[in-house]
């Protein structure tokens, strides 16, 4: 039931008192509408009722007060009984809280249906960073690897290029040339793996661990507030 049902269903079950009062009747409870405010107007129908309850404390009301009065929201009263009652504006301003409330039961209904995507980004998410940091260890030692193969290379080629020299010079000077090249090598993918193996590496392991901290710490957290 709206407020339309409510005033029309209301309207006809006061048709057995007079017109005055009937239209005073329905004034107020208009007028009580309005002052609470469309969003409240499930809770002003749950308080006052069925139309058939209030039509009857209107007709008793006027009956046992001979016109006497005023119309509240539990009906017709002496114009002294309502004194002390609190301004409908207050009333319903400090019920706001309520609605806080529910939009706070949305909330953790939304996030209870969306945890299966937020845990399937964050744990993809996750396996990425680790993908990358065993890619880059991977990396790391392929370049030792390198390194190694191309000192061995090298001193093999220069050895050997030394003792060529005294049969075949130029074939002995290219032999010691190439070992030296593959010795630059070498020494080039050391630096470079020593470079990654200490100075990106521990950056990008204090990175994930602090990740890994906080999210612990975050989780921790939230179960000492529960």
């Amino acid at each position: 039931m709206n407020r339309i049902d409510f005033m029309l269903q209301l309207k006809r079950l006061l048709s057995d008192i007079s017109e005055s009062d009937r239209n005073d009747a329905l004034e107020y409870y208009n007028n009580y509408f309005d002052e609470a405010g469309a969003e409240n107007e499930g809770q002003v129908i749950q308080e006052l009722g069925s139309p058939g309850k209030v039509a009857a404390m209107i007709r008793a009301s006027l009956r046992s007060n001979e016109g006497r009065g005023e119309y509240t929201e539990t009906g017709y009263q002496e114009a002294d009984a309502g004194a002390n009652k609190q301004p409908l504006a207050e009333r319903y301003s400090s019920q706001q809280p309520r609605r806080g409330g529910g939009k706070l039961v949305l909330i953790v209904i939304l996030a209870i249906f969306a945890s299966p995507f937020i845990i399937g980004f964050g744990g993809g998410l996750f396996g990425l960073i680790i993908g990358l940091f065993a890619g880059l260890v991977g990396l790391i030692i392929g370049l030792l690897g390198i390194c190694l193969g191309g000192f061995v290379a090298g001193v093999v080629g220069i050895v050997t290029g030394v003792i060529e020299m005294f049969t075949s010079p130029a074939t002995g000077l290219l032999m010691v040339g190439s070992g030296m090249v593959s010795l630059a090598v070498a020494l080039a993918m050391l630096c470079l793996a020593i470079w990654l193996g200490f100075r990106i590496v521990p950056k990008i392991f204090r990175g994930i661990t602090g990740l890994i901290s906080r999210v612990l710490h975050r989780n921790k957290g939230g179960e000492l507030h529960e």
